[in-house]
């Protein structure tokens, strides 16, 4: 039986420092296979988009949705 797919959602808005944390901490921790991250930027100006797109480019596992407002 296949494990059932795990969405974990997050928005953020220039909180750069936070999401590192987090997605790193959620890589060293989580022992569950199938999951994926759907991450929504509002508008970040501090390095978060470019932190996202490197990020990703190793992982299959993240979605990303771009807004240009806070």
């Amino acid at each position: 039986m296949r494990n059932k797919l795990v969405t974990y959602h997050l928005s953020t808005y220039n909180k750069l420092h936070l999401l590192k944390n987090l997605l790193l901490s959620f890589e060293e921790c989580n022992q569950y296979p199938n999951y994926e991250w759907v991450i929504l930027d509002y508008g970040s100006t501090d390095g978060t988009r470019d932190f996202i797109f490197d990020f990703m480019k190793s992982r299959n596992y993240i979605s990303i949705v771009f807004g240009n407002e806070n």
